[in-house]
């Protein structure tokens, strides 16, 4: 019974290590988020996946309307993110596309208005896109992710990953 008992003890100590969480926060900016492992650390607000199908950006602001609400009320001013605002934001100069999912999920104690879609660039270039808002009182934070069609599959688990752990300081 030694053998296999020391055997046991053995993997375990060798057993490689789970990779702790990469958190980045960025005080000027007012938002953290987690990066998804193997991918790019942040820099000028954006990450890419390890294989660089997958750029996401990052952006923050402040919103002085907003200081003085308490996060209900902030939350009910995130209802006029509709797939119409959404249109508006990713089809000009140009591209075109489609918005295929919309919705406004529950992430925490904040209300987060979320599009899925793709676009066209003028240039022909296709991509799919992911995009988020998180808003908390006196703070605006979103995140877009862009990827080739190809990418976007192989690459989910990372796109949700920097999604899911966006949040307003």
């Amino acid at each position: 019974m030694k053998p296999v008992i020391t055997a046991f003890c053995l993997a375990v100590l060798v057993s490689p290590a789970i990779a702790e969480p990469r958190i980045y926060t960025d005080p000027v900016a007012g938002y953290s988020m987690k990066i998804p492992d193997g991918w790019s650390d942040m820099t000028n607000g954006q990450t890419m996946s390890a294989d660089s199908a997958v750029q996401c950006t990052v952006t923050g602001q402040h919103v002085a309307q907003t200081t003085a609400l308490p996060q209900e009320a902030v939350n009910i001013s995130m209802q006029a993110y509709t797939a119409e605002f959404w249109r508006q934001r990713f089809f000009a100069s140009g591209i075109t596309g489609s918005i295929d999912n919309v919705g406004i999920t529950k992430m925490e104690q904040y209300d987060a208005p979320w599009a899925r879609g793709g676009m066209a660039y003028p240039t022909g270039q296709e991509v799919k896109f992911n995009a988020l808002m998180i808003a908390g009182p006196g703070r605006l934070v979103s995140v877009t992710c862009l990827t080739s069609p190809g990418g976007y599959d192989k690459n989910f688990p990372g796109i949700t990953t920097v999604l899911n752990w966006l949040r307003p300081l």
